[in-house]
């Protein structure tokens, strides 16, 4: 005798068939999203120290016209803008690159780094209460 199929039992097996899909799709989302967040970490410190890097050439730069001792036109700050690009000549360019790049991390650690938690749907925790986080 085949066991009768009533529409109470097919809901519950429809319902946690589609809260393991959801829990599947939440599983691959959250391991997207950390896959992308290292490969922008990691984006995010090259070029951090390739602007330290080129600041630390400026610097030095610097440092050598000093030992050198250039006129003092030399040592003006120039800026140039055309259709073609952009111009920028100074003794301080090294610490302007260096700011940028300090910045361009700062931001980086306070608006795309900090990890929130996200919290689990109502349904779940409806489903098993044990989930359920107690927000203080």
């Amino acid at each position: 005798m085949a066991p009768i199929v009533t529409p109470e039992k097919q809901y519950e097996k429809s319902f946690y068939a589609n809260m393991n899909d959801t829990l599947i799709h939440r599983k691959r989302v959250f391991e997207w999203q950390l896959f992308s967040s290292k490969l922008i970490f990691f984006t995010v410190l090259l070029l951090v120290i390739i602007g330290i890097y080129f600041s630390w050439l400026q610097f030095r730069t610097g440092i050598d016209k000093d030992k050198e001792k250039h006129s003092e036109s030399e040592t003006r700050t120039e800026l140039e803008i055309s259709t073609s690009g952009f111009k920028v000549k100074s003794p301080i360019l090294g610490v302007i690159i260096l700011l940028i790049s300090l910045a361009f991390f700062y931001l980086y650690l306070a608006h795309v780094y900090p990890i929130d938690v996200v919290p689990l749907d109502r349904e779940v925790v409806e489903v098993n209460p044990a989930l359920k986080v107690n927000d203080k």
